[in-house]
């Protein structure tokens, strides 16, 4: 976590799908928050 960035409720909300280990790359498209998964504030991922 620490070396992408990312922030600790977009960590909890990743699924397996989000992380491409190949190309070492992962996709950010919700986060956990008040004890729901939610899509990002925007709606779009990074």
């Amino acid at each position: 976590m620490a070396r992408t960035g990312i922030m600790l409720g977009e960590c909890l909300g990743l699924q397996w799908g989000d992380i491409d280990f190949g190309d070492r790359f992962i996709n950010i498209q919700r986060g956990f928050s008040k004890g729901k998964i939610e899509t990002s504030k925007s709606g779009q991922s990074r």
